[in-house]
């Protein structure tokens, strides 16, 4: 199980670039913006506490990583890098 987290931590089990305005679903623990990125939240899917909902679509600059479980990410635009789960 150690080992696992190690890896996962180090970028370990590979990653997901998101672009475009479609919906991707995957298992992801870690979300970093590669550049300014909206996200369409009625799209996402996530279990990071008071993340948004019911349309308020919100804005993160480049560099900005979001940790939590997720399971689907939809942009308005922007990209991201999508850290997957072991």
């Amino acid at each position: 199980e150690i080992n696992k987290k190690i890896k996962q931590a180090l970028g370990g089990c590979g990653s997901t670039i998101v672009t475009g305005t479609d919906a991707v679903s995957g298992t992801w623990y870690a979300v970093i913006a590669q550049e300014t990125t909206e996200f369409d939240v009625s799209g996402c899917t996530t279990d990071i506490t008071g993340f948004p909902t019911g349309g308020n679509d919100f804005v993160v600059s480049a560099g900005v990583t979001l940790y939590g479980n997720w399971s689907a990410i939809e942009l308005n635009s922007g990209s991201v890098m999508a850290l997957e789960q072991c």
